[in-house]
Order: structure tokens, then C-alpha cells, then sequence
């Protein structure tokens, strides 16, 4: 198979990259070159800005097999390449998100209700994601008809990963000591090792597998990650489970403060249904292999601070703020005890 992958050089493209040559396919990549290395030198690059019509026409005399866009957010952006893009595949893989549900319940499918923008002229990444992602999605299937898979991905993890939240959590329980862990033990969640959506991803181009589809994880308990990860770096810390109205409270509510602090408003976004995937082939490797890789790479290369909108990805909740929080609720945690004496 001949694949053409718009991104490739950062997180799900360096892996859908690896994995496609993994089968012995035939990669180019289109991207500004800006992002991150070449994954292979085997590939084959064409440098270009997807907003540039002159940079698309790079490809326009190319045929391809398919072609997997990692990197589409703004649909006046993906229209632009898509104009091009129709003539030169027969089939075309969409990175969306399951952020284009409008209120998730536990459960959902990929018939539930999507998000609308207030403002369908608003190119606010930051301020749209979901709604925008849903303009993205119908564009493809303007262009694509029948012959386009939307990919709805939930939690990433893995390898490379460019946010700092499983990275958050590996390193913190690494440093050791008492730990602020949001929430329940057993509140249900979701992610997907970026390796297995890659996976799928290129099965989908493989066997042109169209429609739209939620690809993340079985749901398991957040304790199940956090003490899974805490175990195989070697239980150095103890984790205190806090609830949410408390964090709340102590000015804790963006859950990428604490990664993974997801209200319970939100939390039917990490209880999605993937029936649909699973039933096209999806499979999943196991929650240590993930784990022990991803500290792996951590160990070996370090997070790399990615500016992204203005901002520092790996702004975190510091250590002496994290101890103040932890203090105050030993304090009340202590009192309740003791009244029940």
C-alpha cells in the first residue's frame, strides 16, 4: 500500500509511520518539517504547509492508496487540502477526537449528539476543539464520500507522548512520598496506548474500513492505572485519593492540574462506547506494556516541553502547593476519625 500521512513527526504520526512500515508499506509524509524529526529515513518526504495551495499541488499529479490526516483542526484548513486530496486516493482517514460529543453519557456511540459551535466563523482551536472537529469531519465526508473513516480517539498514551499527563503521573509517582490522586479509586476512565490506534489506524487504510468510530480503551478504574503505574515503579509513593468537591474547593479544577481529575460532569467522555471498533478489528496490548515503555522512553529521552497555543503543555501543580493541599485534608480526613470515637 502506497500511504500518504499529513503530520507524521510527532506523536500519532511518528507511530502510524512506524507501524506502516512495520507491514512494509510505502510512507510519504507532508508536513512543514517543523514539528519533529523524520520517525524513518525510509520515508519519503514532501516538505510543505497544508495551507498553501501551491505546497498541496506537490501532490496533486501523486496516487495513493490512502491518506491519513493527523493534524486537522480548522475546516477552512482541511477544505483547502481536501480539494486537492480527492482526486489522488481513493480513501481518507480522519483524526477527530471524542471531544465532538455534545454531552457524552456513559455508553455513548458514534450516533450521539455532536457539539455546535456558537460561532461556526471562529478558527479558536483552544475555544471550539469539539465543535470545529465536527465541521472537520463533515468536510471529509463532503469529499470523501463512503470512502472516509473519522477516528474519534480518546486518551493517548504511550511513546512520545507531547502531553504531560501519563508522563505526569509516571514521574511523580517515580519522585516518591505522599500524592494527591483526584478523585475515586473507582471512577471509571478510558485511554489507548498510541501504538494500538496507530495499529488500527492503518488496518482501516488497509481495508478501507469507512464511517465514524470511537477508538479508545476498555474502561477500567483510574486506581487501576495509578496503582498499576505506582507498582511497576516500584511503589515509592502512597497515594491519597481526594475528592473532587475538595479539590474544587482548594481552586483544583482544570483536570490537566492534575491529570486525569475529570468531574463527575464529565465523566461519561471516559466511558464511550468502542463496540464499533472492536467489532472492526481493534485490539488492545496490555496496560504494563504501556506503562513500562512509556517510562522507558521517559528514562532514556526526557518530556519535551512543547509550546502549544502560547502555553507551556507541562505547567503542573507544584510540589508545595500539592503538600498544602494534602496538609489541609489530613487535617479534616484526622478530625472525622476522630469524632467517631
Amino acid at each position: 500500500m502506497k500511504l500518504l500521512i499529513i503530520g507524521g513527526s510527532i506523536f500519532l504520526g511518528r507511530h502510524l509511520v512506524t507501524e506502516a512500515l512495520r507491514k512494509n508499506h510505502e510512507v510519504w509524509i507532508f508536513n512543514r518539517g517543523q514539528s519533529g524529526p523524520i520517525p524513518s529515513p525510509v520515508c519519503h518526504v514532501l516538505q510543505g504547509n497544508r495551507e498553501s495551495q501551491s505546497d498541496l499541488k506537490k501532490l496533486s499529479t501523486m496516487k495513493f492508496d490512502a491518506v491519513i490526516d493527523t493534524c486537522g483542526y480548522v475546516p477552512r484548513v482541511v477544505r483547502t487540502g481536501l480539494e486537492i486530496l480527492k482526486d489522488i486516493a481513493p480513501h481518507y482517514l480522519f483524526a477527530s477526537t471524542i471531544s465532538v460529543y455534545a454531552n457524552p453519557l456513559a455508553n455513548a456511540d458514534e450516533t450521539s449528539p455532536l457539539m455546535t459551535s456558537s460561532d461556526p466563523q471562529s478558527e479558536d482551536v483552544q475555544k471550539h476543539y469539539g465543535g470545529l472537529k465536527v465541521l472537520c469531519e463533515n468536510a471529509v465526508r463532503t469529499y470523501f464520500p463512503n470512502r472516509n473513516t473519522n477516528v474519534r480517539l480518546g486518551f493517548l498514551v504511550g511513546p512520545y507522548d507531547r502531553i504531560y499527563r501519563l508522563p505526569y503521573w509516571l514521574e511523580r509517582l517515580a519522585a516518591g512520598g505522599e500524592v494527591i490522586a483526584p478523585g475515586n479509586p473507582s471512577d471509571p476512565f478510558q485511554c489507548i496506548d498510541i501504538r494500538d490506534a496507530a495499529a488500527w489506524m492503518v488496518l482501516c487504510a488497509e481495508k478501507k474500513i469507512a464511517g465514524d468510530f470511537n477508538v479508545t480503551g476498555h474502561v477500567l478504574p483510574l486506581g487501576n492505572l495509578l496503582n498499576t503505574c505506582n507498582q511497576t515503579l516500584g511503589d515509592k509513593a502512597q497515594l491519597t485519593w481526594i475528592p473532587h468537591s475538595f479539590l474544587r474547593d482548594q481552586g483544583i479544577t482544570a483536570f490537566d492540574e492534575i491529570p486525569y481529575n475529570i468531574s463527575d460532569e464529565e465523566r461519561g467522555a471516559v466511558q464511550i462506547s468502542i463496540a464499533k471498533a472492536l467489532a472492526n478489528g481493534l485490539t488492545f496490548r496490555s496496560l504494563t506494556e504501556t506503562i513500562c515503555d512509556t517510562h522507558a522512553w521517559l528514562a532514556k529521552e526526557g518530556f519535551s516541553v512543547i509550546a502549544k497555543a502560547g502555553e507551556k503543555i507541562k505547567a503542573r501543580i507544584s510540589r508545595a502547593r500539592e503538600l498544602e493541599i494534602l496538609e489541609s485534608y489530613n487535617k479534616i480526613s484526622n478530625l472525622h476519625i476522630a469524632h467517631k470515637f
